[in-house]
């Protein structure tokens, strides 16, 4: 995030604005933020160069071979105003002007020198040799005036230098201007990029051929195409998948002969491999089949939002993966404690459920092989297909801070359950199969399970119970030359109870508190009764199908239960689209912020 970008500062001269120039990491994820790409290995600025430069050609050309995602910036002027506003950034520069020289390590001098109400362009593309270029063309008031500036005098830090194609080079002077970014103008346009062959292979596309095109939508937004989405990317991850399974696979081999051609005592890594490979292939033949994708930047009121719509176009299998998706507003996570610092929403039907349990099944089968017999590998898959079927379409966890300790806590709609309670002890029973149980207690340690039902006051059934008793392996031990690890056994408690439909349940070391606190929970003691809380959770949408909230301010500090601050990421639709949204409101942007700058 942008926030974050500013906590650390190069030693230097004091910027315009008050504070040491950020360095060059800042001022590239920043300026990446600001074009809707945060990334990416080179980033750059330029906008559409003027009229006013009639001996420079400015006719369109075409698109870089390789190009990912074309970036737009409209009136980057107001645009950033906005953005500082609404994150309550204070310490942030106040103009775009003062933004470009702090970022880039401009001269004040040169504050003045840009249009900022112009759009700002850029491009992202893979070169050849697979490494990433970017770009950003940023508009100039006059670029000969520019050069000039920067170009004269007895403390001019860059002397200029042409690059062909009408674009003038800037070169900074050794010991006066820093050689990691590459400064270059186009008639009346600032190109910024990496290095001088980002400028050489987007410089011209995004100062000639950009400019004249309509943005997508307002404000920052980054857009990729169809044919990069089928070409360049679903290519990108082909390519580096297959190399890391090489590597992966190798690596195998080469253990095994170390020890004489045996296989691993824990699973099989060309089966974990294979299953990887099909969820790889899955999600690159849905990238391939979409129209386009488009990120924006939102500044809205006192939330900044990273919004990422897919379009499924003519692909009917995206089409149907999104459609297909269940959703509804994430208003569930309203029932969590007060004291809870991330909650988690999920939806599924029926069939994704039963689906997903057969699917998980086949993968453990693969990976353990014959550790499994056929009767343990029938027991995995009734006990994965029962749960599926017991439960219900949406489900709620979260993670508890306690005082003294942390714990988990759940609620899900319930169809059965009688059948949910013998699916939940089946899973647990299934750590008693050797392929798990051996793995386990020499890795983790010798554990112990203990299964009954009580009656707790406070709630209208009995709960059912697992108690599981850890004592950590003499392998943890030995790695643990500081004493960190107890080797006394730690209890974990299990606790989940149903009535009318709904199913609540904690894990913790003393769970019957917190099961009580989920069940009989006053709204005032809920996320419900946190109105920062609550309107954050409101604003998250109502077609999520998967939501993450966070509440830094107590997951990372010691803040009052009632602390405003909520980051949110969240996965669904809208109408036919799939959107992927992250959020971030004004009090958890200043809290990332204050800690970034401490760290």
């Amino acid at each position: 995030m942008a926030v974050a970008t500013i906590s650390r500062f190069e030693r230097g001269p004091r910027g315009p604005w008050g504070s040491r120039r950020l360095g060059l990491a800042g001022a590239l994820a920043l300026c990446g933020l600001l074009a809707g790409c945060s990334s990416c290995d080179d980033s750059g600025g330029g906008p559409a160069a003027s009229a006013s430069a009639a001996a420079v050609d400015m006719a369109p050309v075409p698109a870089p071979k390789g190009l990912v995602a074309e970036l737009f910036v409209s009136s980057p002027g107001s645009t950033w105003k906005k953005l500082r506003d609404t994150s309550g950034a204070v310490i942030l520069p106040q103009s775009y002007g003062v933004l470009l020289t702090t970022l880039l390590g401009l001269p004040p001098l040169a504050a003045d020198a840009f249009d900022d109400s112009a759009t700002t362009t850029g491009a992202v593309a893979l070169d050849e040799a697979s490494q990433w270029r970017a770009a950003l063309a940023i508009k100039l008031v006059s670029g000969r005036e520019f050069i000039a500036r920067l170009t004269t005098g007895s403390k001019a830090a860059y002397e200029p230098k042409e690059h062909g194609a009408g674009i003038t080079l800037l070169t900074p002077k050794a010991g006066k201007a820093s050689d990691a970014i590459a400064l270059a103008v186009l008639g009346n346009t600032l190109l910024v990029a990496r290095s001088p062959e980002g400028i050489t292979l987007l410089g011209p596309y995004v100062a000639k051929t950009l400019p004249p095109k309509k943005p997508p939508a307002p404000g920052a937004v980054a857009y990729v195409p169809s044919a990069a989405l089928r070409g360049p990317l679903a290519g990108e991850i082909k390519k580096r998948w297959k190399a890391a399974r090489e590597e992966l696979s190798n690596t195998d081999q080469n253990n095994r002969k170390k020890h004489g051609g045996r296989a691993p005592d824990f699973g099989d890594p060309q089966a974990a491999l294979a299953v990887m490979t099909g969820s790889v292939d899955g999600w690159v033949k849905l990238l391939e089949g979409a129209d386009h994708a488009q990120l924006e930047l939102r500044s809205e009121n006192d939330v900044v939002r990273l919004h990422l719509q897919v379009d499924p176009g003519q692909s009917t299998d995206l089409q149907k993966w999104v459609q297909e998706l269940a959703v509804g507003d994430a208003s569930p996570l309203l029932s969590l404690p007060e004291s809870a610092a991330i909650g988690v929403v999920s939806r599924s039907s029926m069939q994704q459920r039963t689906e997903s349990a057969q699917s998980s099944a086949d993968a453990l089968g693969r990976l353990f092989g014959d550790r499994l017999n056929a009767k343990d590998k029938d027991r995995v898959a009734n006990a994965l297909k029962e749960l599926a079927e017991a439960r219900g379409d949406e489900a709620v966890f979260g993670y508890v801070r306690g005082a003294d300790s942390a714990g988990l806590v759940y609620r899900g709609s319930t169809l059965d359950p009688r059948r949910l309670d013998a699916a939940a002890k089946s899973l647990v029973g299934l750590l008693r199969l050797p392929a798990f149980e051996e793995p386990l207690q020499q890795f983790v340690g010798q554990f112990s399970i203990k299964q009954s039902s009580a009656k707790i006051p406070g709630l209208p059934n009995k709960a059912e119970r697992v108690l599981l008793s850890i004592k950590p392996s003499g392998m943890r031990m030995a790695k643990d030359p500081k004493g960190e690890v107890s080797a006394a056994p730690r209890p974990v408690e299990l606790m989940w109870t149903s009535a009318d439909g709904v199913t609540h349940g904690a894990m913790t070391t003393d769970a019957p508190p917190l099961l009580v606190a989920m069940v009989a929970a006053e709204t005032a003691k809920t996320w419900a009764g946190v109105p920062a809380t609550a309107t954050g959770v409101s604003r998250i949408g109502k077609e999520v199908g998967f939501a993450v909230a966070v509440r830094p301010q107590i997951l990372l500090g010691n803040a009052p239960l009632q602390s405003p601050g909520l980051a949110t990421i969240a996965l669904g639709r809208s109408g036919k689209l799939g959107v992927l949204d992250i959020t971030a409101d004004q009090a958890a942007l200043r809290f990332f912020m204050q800690r970034a700058m401490t760290q």
